[in-house]
């Protein structure tokens, strides 16, 4: 970079991995959850578990679509509690 009155020095950089964010939508007048991602996560797996053990998360199977800017998939609702995750 330049040093100067109108340019700034970087001293240091950190690089961080963030997953991006899953939002849960619950469509009226149905027992289904859509849970939409950023189309812009790409290599993603969407996972499910009903309890938080690390061995316990199973990929989801259903293919996503895309709408907008997101993924989405559809799944109906349990009767459990359900978590999910994106991971790579």
């Amino acid at each position: 970079g330049r040093n100067g009155p109108n340019y700034s020095r970087l001293t240091g950089v950190v690089v961080q991995n963030v997953s991006p964010v899953i939002t849960a939508s619950l469509p009226a007048n149905t027992s289904s959850i859509m849970l939409l991602w950023p189309t812009n996560a790409v290599g993603f797996n969407l996972m499910q578990t009903t309890n938080l053990l690390p061995s316990a998360w199973n990929v989801v199977t259903n293919v996503p679509t895309v709408i907008n800017t997101n993924f989405t998939v559809t799944l109906p609702l349990g009767l459990t509690t359900g978590f999910f995750r994106l991971q790579e």
